[in-house]
């Protein structure tokens, strides 16, 4: 048998196999992609992430085996997941207020009642803030929030940035 008639039948023979497996495959990327698309909700970004997260890991286990991918561009991978796992659990201003706790002392979130509404008032209260340094403590605070979208801003343009420059190199 020539090399012509080999490629003919490993053509013919692929044109039948071909969809068995792709729809084998469909089968199982809707039980790996079930849970997270499950629990996909449209109103807020935190699923968003999710997903991404979700679908940057996938990635990063694929090209992971077998030396796929260089690890240069593994690596961009890795820091995509870890910013991402950040932004989703958005704790830059709970990281600030330690620093805040530590001038000031620990603080309390008080909820109460709101007159004529269903909604809870919720009050910061804190034992160790005088009436002579609470301007200060509003200016910390106000420092400090305006570093937590600082932070967060950061980290979305850096994720963003590497997702542009490099996520048409993460391929076979």
């Amino acid at each position: 048998m020539n090399l012509n008639t080999k490629y003919k039948i490993y053509t013919k023979i692929n044109r039948i196999t071909s969809p068995i497996r792709q729809f084998i495959y469909g089968i199982q990327n809707l039980i790996h992609w079930f849970k997270i698309i499950w629990k996909d909700r449209d109103w807020d970004y935190y699923y968003f992430y999710c997903i991404m997260e979700f679908k940057i890991q996938s990635m990063y286990k694929y090209y992971g085996q077998k030396g796929r991918l260089n690890k240069k561009r593994l690596y961009k991978l890795k820091v995509c997941n870890l910013l991402l796992r950040k932004l989703k659990e958005d704790n830059y201003i709970f990281n600030l207020y330690e620093l805040h706790e530590r001038k000031y002392g620990k603080f309390k979130l008080v909820s109460s009642d709101t007159p004529n509404s269903k909604n809870k008032e919720i009050t910061i209260v804190n034992e160790n803030i005088t009436p002579e340094n609470e301007e200060q403590d509003r200016k910390d605070f106000n420092l400090l929030a305006a570093k937590e979208v600082y932070l967060r801003k950061q980290d979305q343009e850096l994720l963003y940035k590497l997702l542009s420059k490099h996520i048409r190199t993460w391929q076979d």
